[in-house]
């Protein structure tokens, strides 16, 4: 059964959700949220030493990802580019490291901007997260388990999900909307 990679991408926080598709059923393999942090020096570090080595780390973090679970693809949301230009170019740069890591692998890229994902699962243009998430959660196949799909990859009593796992729920909400392209 064909795995999806689903991408949230970003320079301090990435969501990654690992799906596995057997025909039009969809499951839940994991939840990640890759984190950096700034470097704690304020002195003697240049941001441009800072953020490489913030996308090292994402790198091995992602590298160790996909080596684990082998997918068959990749699809990352889009983004819109942000006001900030500093802001852009870390999301960029978050982007061209997936992008980049993906064609390492041979893996196929896709790509979903935030209103595919909703119309794709049947949402208008200005449905919430939590719109979305529910939405997510009704698609995928489950033994049993009724759980919210939030709940899935985190204990009882962290619902809703903090802004940091609000990434892997992006990530997740990606794959599920990317997955018909999927062939498997």
């Amino acid at each position: 059964m064909p795995i999806l990679l689903g991408i949230d991408p970003g320079l301090a926080s990435m969501g990654v959700a690992v799906v596995e598709k057997n025909g039009t059923d969809l499951r839940v393999v994991a939840l990640h949220v890759l984190r950096t942090a700034k470097s704690s020096k304020k002195r003697g570090v240049l941001q441009s030493e800072d953020t490489t080595e913030r996308l090292r780390s994402l790198h091995r973090a992602l590298d160790d990802v996909i080596t684990r679970h082998g997918p068959a693809a990749v699809c990352m949301e889009s983004f819109s580019p942000p006001r900030s230009a500093s802001v852009a170019a870390k999301c960029g740069m978050a982007v061209g490291l997936v992008v980049g890591l993906a064609a390492d692998y041979g893996l196929p890229i896709f790509q979903a901007s935030p209103q595919t994902i909703r119309r794709r699962l049947g949402l208008p243009k200005g449905a919430t997260k939590q719109e979305v998430w529910a939405a997510v959660d009704g698609r995928l196949a489950r033994s049993g388990d009724v759980r919210p799909v939030w709940a899935l990859a985190w204990p009882p009593g962290k619902v809703p999900p903090t802004s940091q796992q609000e990434h892997a729920l992006d990530a997740l909400a990606v794959a599920v909307a990317c997955a018909p392209e999927m062939v498997g």
